[in-house]
């Protein structure tokens, strides 16, 4: 990770803890990762880019209250992705990943579908939520959406 990388992150931090955000941070939820595609070429996530640093302030708070309502962590699988990692991991072409509008969670000692129901009664008509076997995809999108994936 370039310096730049490290000071952004260390800035999103700042926001995100300026913002009541406690407990997640800027590496989870902006996360460095390499991933390979089928020719063997390294695709490389990056941080997200300060204008979309709003909208994970916005789905951290979605997921702080995910945490206080079930009284335990929420693990973040993904968040943030650039466009190359996004289309090199299979991610829809347009994802709210690339906002920094959604995260993949998973909360231990929870079923998925608790997560997705106490969304559904929470925000009835409000966000995003995709229920998979192994993780909640939650979103801060302007209208309601809902879908039931397969992985």
């Amino acid at each position: 990770m370039s310096k730049n990388e490290t000071q952004m992150r260390s800035e999103l931090d700042e926001l995100l803890r300026n913002n009541g955000i406690t407990h997640f941070r800027a590496v989870e939820v902006s996360q460095p990762s390499v991933h390979y595609s089928l020719n063997g070429q390294p695709t490389v996530n990056t941080v997200a880019p300060r204008k979309f640093w709003p909208n994970l302030v916005a789905v951290c708070k979605l997921a702080e209250e995910i945490r206080a309502y079930f009284g335990k962590p929420v693990i973040v699988l993904s968040g943030y992705r650039n466009p190359a990692y996004n289309k090199c991991i299979g991610g829809a072409t347009h994802s709210y990943h690339m906002k920094g509008m959604a995260l993949d969670i998973r909360v231990p000692g929870c079923t998925t579908r608790a997560v997705f129901e106490w969304m559904e009664k929470k925000y009835r008509r409000k966000y995003g939520r995709g229920l998979y076997a192994r993780f909640v995809h939650i979103d801060v999108r302007p209208y309601y959406s809902r879908w039931f994936g397969g992985r």
